[in-house]
């Protein structure tokens, strides 16, 4: 019964800490483009990233990816994908002006 709740508090640790990282993550991004004098639309996280049918890089290693929806200080609205992980900058891997 003992290995069963402590089973069952560590998958809801992690799954906590993952809700908080994600948080976090979108609060940086949305900073981000904030600062840019932009505003964003919508944030949803992509697991596969833009890479699906690409060539997988070592330098995307470790990140987290989110597509992003998001109008610059122009006013242009823009379809992006953001790379970004815990200890690195915020960096858009694929970034089109609709």
């Amino acid at each position: 019964m003992e290995k069963a709740l402590f089973g069952f508090l560590g998958v809801a640790w992690i799954a906590f800490v993952f809700f908080i990282m994600d948080k976090s993550n979108r609060n940086r991004i949305r900073d981000f483009i904030f600062s840019k004098g932009g505003g964003v639309i919508k944030i949803t996280w992509a697991p596969l990233g833009d890479w699906l049918f690409k060539e997988w890089h070592f330098k995307y290693k470790g990140t987290v990816c989110y597509h992003v929806v998001y109008v610059d200080c122009l006013g242009a609205q823009h379809d992006a994908y953001c790379r970004l992980a815990f200890w690195t900058d915020i960096y858009f891997t694929k970034d089109v002006v609709m």
